[in-house]
């Protein structure tokens, strides 16, 4: 929890750190899979999945 938090203030990553760092960083930055070009790929493939009528 620690190294996520460290990662979303721009704070330096724990000596132990595994990858939250990194993930909360690339939030912050809005890289990886939180950038906004992604964001209409991902919302019409939900749309797609939720609009099927499973009856």
């Amino acid at each position: 929890m620690k190294e996520h938090l460290a990662g979303l203030t721009g704070q330096p990553a724990p000596d132990d750190t595994v990858v939250w760092h990194s993930v909360g960083s690339d939030i912050a930055d809005r890289t990886g899979w939180s950038a906004p070009e992604r964001h209409e790929a991902q919302e019409a493939a939900l749309h797609a999945h939720f609009a099927v009528d499973v009856r």
